[in-house]
């Protein structure tokens, strides 16, 4: 039961916040910042078990995301960081912002099998000469005009893509190669090969991988809070959107009239902040969110240009008809729901 498996992970995470008060700080190992991290999300979810939401469990969950904030030392990207050609997404130690992370040595990596060959476009070696990953055009047209987070993705008006708004990896020639054969409307940059090396696999494939960072701890504080105090939270937002937005133009005061308006803020700017992380599947789910591909102008490819109102069948974990004849614990009824027919494609 659910009850019985946080009850687990609450008594690991306190032995861990045992045995871990006085590690050090590096982001190659966890830390106590690491460990109030985790308790700040397990409160977040267990917030939304009960109708109406639980409020002494989302107080719980914006504690210790403070607690986490305050412990670990660190501090946001800055625009510099975010888009440095030779570092951005690639090197922990070349920010404050990581708070635990994976090296990854050259030893342990090909050509091909490597996050970086499937998500850095300006790696020549990779998938991603062909796939192109990108960000979806409705979702683009939602950051923040004087956010530098737009520079993460090539802007649809190519005209901007040689006055100097974007950094690239690589020399001269590399560069306008990548923009002549490869890049496309939407591209995304925001993972840089190591040393900005976009042609020696060797050297520009071994990236660090990102577990948490402490920008993660910022919306999961302003998502709790929101739940209970409606005002705080939307001034949690902005204080955050003061480091993407430096003008200080962005301020959702006036338009975040209820919580269900502001959890769909929040969660754009989220969206836009982790793009390519692997951390909003967890928020999608918990707050039985849908997916929106199918639209005018869209980006998205037509076989996956569908809509999903609510949680998507294909974020369950089905079970198998190997595993049910393979393994007499369980059988179909023990799987989860069949997902046919809940996809809204669009009609012929």
């Amino acid at each position: 039961p659910r009850e019985q498996m946080y009850e687990f992970i609450f008594s690991d995470l306190k032995m861990a916040e045992e045995l871990l008060a006085d590690a050090g700080t590096t982001y190659t190992q966890p830390t106590l910042a690491a460990v109030y991290a985790m308790y700040a999300k397990a409160y977040l979810e267990m917030g939304y078990w009960t109708e109406g939401g639980d409020v002494e469990a989302f107080k719980k969950a914006a504690e210790y995301a403070r607690l986490a904030i305050t412990t670990s030392g660190k501090t946001p990207l800055t625009e510099a960081q975010w888009t440095d050609p030779a570092t951005g997404f690639n090197k922990g130690s070349a920010n404050n912002s990581w708070i635990w992370g994976l090296p990854v040595s050259n030893e342990l990596i090909s050509n091909i099998i490597c996050y970086t060959a499937h998500i850095s476009c300006e790696a020549q070696w990779g998938y991603t000469t062909v796939s192109n990953p990108g960000i979806a055009k409705a979702l683009y047209d939602q950051i923040h005009a004087g956010d530098f987070r737009h520079k993460s993705f090539l802007s649809p008006d190519k005209s901007t893509w040689t006055d100097g708004t974007y950094r690239f990896a690589g020399n001269a020639t590399q560069q306008n190669d990548f923009l002549k054969y490869l890049a496309k409307p939407y591209t995304a940059i925001k993972f840089r090969p190591v040393g900005g090396e976009v042609e020696d696999y060797t050297s520009g494939n071994p990236a660090d991988h990102c577990l948490l960072r402490v920008e993660e701890l910022y919306f999961i504080e302003m998502e709790a809070v929101a739940q209970y105090d409606l005002a705080k939270a939307k001034t949690l937002l902005n204080e955050f959107m003061a480091y993407r937005v430096t003008d200080g133009s962005y301020d959702c005061s006036e338009k975040a009239t209820d919580v269900d308006w502001f959890i769909t803020e929040m969660l754009v700017q989220k969206r836009i902040e982790f793009w390519g992380e692997g951390v909003m599947f967890y928020d999608y789910k918990r707050l039985d969110r849908g997916i929106t591909r199918y639209y005018e102008g869209s980006n998205h490819p037509e076989m996956w240009a569908f809509n999903v109102t609510g949680r998507s069948p294909q974020w369950n974990l089905v079970i198998n008809r190997g595993e049910f004849q393979a393994n007499v614990g369980i059988d179909e009824s023990t799987n989860n729901p069949d997902p046919s027919g809940l996809l809204v494609v669009p009609a012929e």
